[in-house]
């Protein structure tokens, strides 16, 4: 409606008000994620997968998850950049998964309480280091989270 809402990003706002959006539910496996999946299409809710707007989700027709949460960049260098961190995550991810070890997890209200401030603030905020239990600058953050990535990927 042409009024500054002071947010770095409006996406989430319109998203919101939806079913099935926001963080993921915690699914221990695939077939959990299929039976909860089940249940809505045999009611007759949705017609397939592809109808969960979740931030990252399970692609329908292909192999891997889909990162839905971003704005559409302005720059191609930032969409590349933000492609290439998801892809490194996933990867780390995988690679400890495969080597039978874990990873910390966090509650939806943690997680969350960074999804807005990255919505409010923007890279000029911060953000909670989780291991810290501190607010960190946001490039510092992502630094932190890029050597993880480079070290526990390989």
């Amino acid at each position: 409606m042409g009024r500054r809402t002071g947010l770095k990003s409006y996406r989430m706002n319109v998203f919101r008000t939806m079913p099935r959006t926001g963080l993921p539910e915690h699914f221990d496996s695939w077939s959990e994620y299929q039976r909860h999946v089940g249940v809505l299409v045999e009611a007759g809710l949705i017609p397939d997968a592809s109808k969960i707007w979740w931030d990252i989700r399970p692609s329908v027709l292909y192999p891997f998850l889909e990162m839905r949460i971003s704005d559409i960049c302005t720059r191609w260098r930032d969409a590349i950049a933000i492609a290439a961190m998801y892809r490194s995550l996933l990867h780390m991810l995988f690679r400890l998964r495969t080597s039978n070890q874990r990873w910390r997890t966090y509650a939806h209200m943690l997680v969350s309480e960074n999804v807005w401030r990255a919505q409010r603030y923007g890279s000029a905020g911060d953000l909670m280091d989780f291991g810290k239990s501190q607010l960190v600058p946001f490039d510092e953050l992502i630094e932190r989270i890029c050597m993880m990535a480079r070290e526990r990927g390989r």
